[in-house]
């Protein structure tokens, strides 16, 4: 009985135009969920960097600005030490092992961080580092 179609060669020799279809899906499907595993964890390795080196940005931001002059311990109004403000701040950057800048700017000190993580999964595709960056000030009010 015929379906309508004259046999093919590769019909009379046991062979399907379609073999081999299902496993090309499945190794092309199986690459692409690897990858968004990938992007899956490794981002979160970047959203981990980040708010690290936000949060070791902020607190060396809060270290510095609490360097005021002795003499307000007298009673004479509150004056910000700029060198040791700047000094607390890379002294938590280093014990944090955290690496950073710390520049003055007029009566503000910015701190700028950098935390780098090496990626689970990416890695394969080529992704060498993940990098977070944080940011934070703090103005030095002269009493």
């Amino acid at each position: 009985m015929s379906h309508g179609r004259r046999p093919s060669a590769d019909d009379r020799h046991g062979y399907d135009a379609d073999q081999g279809s299902v496993t090309l899906f499945v190794a092309v499907l199986g690459v692409a969920l690897l990858i968004a595993i990938g992007l899956v964890v490794d981002g979160g390795q970047h959203i981990s960097a980040t708010q690290l080196a936000d949060n070791a940005a902020g607190a060396a931001a809060r270290a510095a600005g609490q360097q005021i002059t002795g003499a307000a311990v007298l009673g004479a109004p509150p004056e910000a030490d700029t060198a040791r403000a700047v000094q607390a701040a890379r002294d938590y950057l280093d014990a944090a092992e955290v690496a950073g800048t710390v520049t003055v700017n007029g009566s503000e000190i910015a701190i700028t961080t950098t935390v780098q993580r090496q990626p689970i999964l990416l890695s394969i595709a080529g992704v060498t580092t993940i990098t977070g960056t944080g940011n934070a000030s703090v103005r030095l009010a002269r009493g």
